[in-house]
């Protein structure tokens, strides 16, 4: 999990202290998700002698000491990139993922639905080039007869070295199969899971919308 970018979507709906931070990551991910508050305050000194975050310390009327944290224009451009580009597709909905949608929620529906169709382009082509390995190894796999290593070839016997070789090879492509296999799967449900998300929102956006074209038709007259 990217927790740099998750503080920094937090930071861009406002300035913010270190605690707080906390409580807003556990409310809106959920208790599986805390992060302790040392880890928090060592990832936004991070940010900031990174020039991502700036720093303000303030005293309050009772003489206590506090900082307040404000994402800068570069820290903006950051998180923008990191909301824009897709992660890795490789398992269900990976927690990037997820959290990208639930911290862009305020950004809109349309971004929601950029982030979206980003993702699902970005599997459609994992998808496309795991598609073209099956066919690759398919193709091998019959130009060798689809038999045992220990075939025999011209009628001479395979030698025993050549055998086990051939038998490896064998096995790599077919572990190789199963487990291109099992990424398309996930993949064709990650594809339905953003097909859903997509079509949710626009639901949403629509319902939004459908009141402000509730205009009365000009008049004729």
């Amino acid at each position: 999990m990217p927790a740099k970018h998750l503080i920094l979507g937090l930071l861009a709906r406002g300035e913010i202290h270190g605690y707080p931070i906390r409580e807003v990551l556990q409310r809106v991910f959920g208790r599986d998700w805390q992060m302790p508050s040392a880890r928090i305050y060592a990832l936004l000194g991070e940010l900031g002698r990174e020039g991502l975050v700036s720093v303000e310390r303030t005293v309050s009327a009772s003489g206590s000491r506090r900082r307040s944290y404000r994402i800068s224009s570069a820290g903006r451009l950051e998180y923008r990139r990191w909301l824009m580009q897709p992660g890795s597709a490789h398992g269900l909905l990976h927690r990037e993922l997820l959290a990208k949608l639930a911290i862009a929620l305020e950004l809109g529906p349309e971004v929601l639905r950029d982030i979206v169709r980003r993702e699902r382009a970005a599997r459609l082509r994992t998808k496309m080039l795991l598609h073209r390995r099956l066919v690759e190894l398919e193709a091998h796999r019959r130009e060798r007869g689809a038999s045992c290593p220990d075939a025999v070839a011209g009628g001479d016997a395979v030698s025993p070295a050549l055998a086990v070789s051939a038998r490896e090879a064998a096995l790599c492509r077919m572990a190789e199969r199963l487990a291109c296999g099992r990424q398309l799967t996930h993949l064709e449900i990650e594809l339905r899971l953003l097909d859903a998300i997509d079509a949710r929102v626009a639901t949403v956006s629509a319902g939004q919308a459908r009141p402000a074209m509730r205009t009365r038709a000009p008049s004729l007259r």
